[in-house]
């Protein structure tokens, strides 16, 4: 398979993640790029988060082949975490939204975490070394 099939396949989850982080970046954020991956973050260090960056539910998050993150910091930390999720977007492509929300309200109504409980978390915590 060439290289930038999955890439492609991965594109229209992308899309969200560039446009957030332009919203990053006019918030005065930075980004990098990493193995592939852009990589959105809002301050260098957890000592001067705002109170925005501070309300996220989210410490970073990937959306396609970008990656938003509070801090580098805890981008570092959690990077591994995130490409595990890459990788479900290169195999799912845009299914995976539909896919990721369907394992949320699958483990919700069956009365458990519709976050630590997703099957896509799940794997991504086990494949990245994290219980």
């Amino acid at each position: 398979m060439p290289a930038w099939l999955p890439r492609l396949w991965a594109a229209p989850c992308s899309l969200p993640g560039l446009l957030l982080g332009t919203l990053v970046l006019a918030g005065g954020g930075r980004w990098h790029a990493e193995g592939g991956l852009l990589v959105f973050t809002w301050r260098e260090s957890g000592l001067r988060c705002g109170r925005v960056a501070r309300a996220l539910p989210y410490r970073a998050m990937a959306l396609g082949h970008v990656v938003l993150a509070v801090t580098r910091e805890e981008c570092r930390a959690l990077l591994p975490h995130e490409r595990v999720h890459v990788a479900q977007y290169e195999r799912w492509g845009a299914f995976f939204f539909p896919a990721y929300a369907a394992s949320s309200l699958w483990q919700w109504l069956r009365g458990r975490d519709p976050y630590w409980d997703n099957a896509f978390e799940v794997q991504a915590r086990a494949l990245a070394g994290k219980p």
